[in-house]
């Protein structure tokens, strides 16, 4: 990767429709993959992470609720890990008195039914059996962990100089309640029955909690300061699009355009319907503990007492992500089929309406409390609404979609990201900005343009 070559010559301009995870890694990889100079116009209405990117909660890691490696799950882990690098470091040099970008911790997913237990006990043999493989080829008692490239610093930030391992294994019942003081021991007997009490929950390590918005503007400013570097362009324009055409008048021209515009990709009329995404708005929780002293020992349970770590955090239909020592993310509510116009007029909104504070807090506490019935000792600090563009499951999963967008010249799309923006959003900014870089659709897998068919 080129990072201090200073350019000469005219600029090809691009541009990005998006100011979420998407958009803003395709903006750093479009400029930090380019071998002749390139400038990078990106456009949102909302600005950086004014969309749903913005109110996810930041859980990183590459594994299903069952405990199975995603799709491309580890390249894309590590891809970003490295992003999240690239973040930190331009935070620590040009704002270090910000607080963290994120928090290396561990997951616990309990099992919500007998049948998600028995979906553990069967990742665990797996396991086991990768493990007994493992020390038959090559003597090591590790085989069950899948290496990315990170190590966590003093500050919970990611670092290339070593190699963290990121794993997965099954959980007693006296091992979760060891690991999450005050979870609902006796519920999850009683839901599971002492023959599975041996696979009541799914402990993930070597994940990450990013608070999105910092994250994205340190990633942002991080494109600002290497395109000032390069001698090119990086430039934010807090401006709606109406439609490609509209912005090649008005600010091209441009070589390539990628929407990265989530939910709202569809109010353009070139991606219109184009991509079969079911649009789910929902509400997220942010949870502080009370003043008093019996609150901040509940805290510290499931956070941490120094805000640059975390300890744990809370998987499921229900989660809680744990945002250093003074926050919890609790999310979240879902409300399907909305028009890309309604996911517009989610950008960047404030629910500030008490009654509409009261529903989504309504929704989600009593869902919160059975996770963790400490939480009810914590208040609501703020709601947060956005909505993701969720793609049609295959053999695969839940995957992205992208790719070149027919009868369009050079314009590309990336979408559907979903529940699994954060881990797959800056594999995916690479091979965007490959494709329209070399203008070379066959960069992407064909499994992200299964859309086009």
């Amino acid at each position: 990767m080129l990072l201090a070559e200073q350019y000469s010559g005219e600029q090809r301009r691009n541009a990005i429709v998006g100011g979420g995870f998407a958009g803003v890694a395709t903006a750093w990889h479009l400029l930090a993959h380019a071998s002749s100079p390139v400038s990078v116009h990106l456009f949102d209405g909302a600005g950086i992470a004014g969309g749903a990117s913005g109110a996810a909660a930041g859980l990183l890691h590459p594994y299903s609720p069952k405990g199975k490696v995603l799709w491309n799950g580890l390249e894309a882990m590590n891809a970003a890990l490295e992003l999240l690098q690239v973040a930190t470091a331009f935070q620590d040099r040009a704002h270090p008195e910000l607080e963290p970008i994120s928090w290396a911790q561990s997951f616990l997913r309990p099992a919500a039914n007998a049948k998600q237990a028995q979906d553990f006990s069967r990742t665990q043999s797996m396991i086991e059996t990768s493990q007994q493989a493992h020390r038959q080829l090559a003597g090591s008692t590790d085989g069950a962990r899948m290496c990315v490239d990170s190590s966590s610093n003093s500050n919970g930030s990611a670092e290339s100089s070593s190699r963290e391992a990121v794993s997965v294994r099954a959980l007693s019942l006296e091992e979760a309640a060891q690991r999450v003081p005050g979870l609902p021991s006796e519920q999850l007997n009683a839901a599971l029955g002492p023959e599975l009490a041996a696979s009541a929950a799914l402990l993930i390590e070597g994940g990450h909690v990013i608070h999105p918005t910092r994250y994205l503007r340190a990633l942002w400013g991080a494109c600002e300061e290497l395109a000032m570097q390069r001698g090119v362009t990086a430039d934010l324009h807090t401006t709606n699009v109406s439609s490609i055409a509209q912005l090649q008048h008005e600010h091209g021209p441009f070589c390539g355009t990628v929407v990265a515009a989530g939910a709202a990709a569809g109010i353009l009329p070139e991606i219109g319907d184009k991509l079969p995404c079911d649009l789910c708005q929902g509400y997220t929780l942010d949870m502080a503990p009370n003043s008093d002293s019996a609150s901040a020992t509940e805290h510290l349970t499931l956070g941490s007492a120094e805000k640059s770590t975390a300890g744990l955090s809370l998987l499921g239909s229900t989660y809680l992500a744990t945002q250093g020592p003074e926050n919890i993310v609790v999310g979240a509510t879902k409300r399907h089929q909305l028009t890309p116009h309604e996911a517009l007029a989610e950008c960047g909104r404030q629910v500030s309406d008490s009654s509409e504070r009261a529903s989504a807090t309504s929704a989600l506490m009593p869902r919160a409390e059975k996770a963790w019935p400490s939480i009810a000792s914590w208040r609501v600090a703020g709601v947060r609404t956005g909505v993701r563009a969720l793609p049609p499951r295959d053999q695969h999963g839940s995957l992205p979609l992208a790719g070149r967008v027919a009868g369009e010249q050079n314009v590309w799309v990336v979408g559907g990201l979903g529940a699994r923006g954060l881990v797959y959003h800056a594999w995916l900014g690479s091979l965007m900005a490959r494709a329209v870089l070399g203008d070379n659709e066959a960069v992407l897998p064909k499994q992200l343009r299964r859309w086009q068919a």
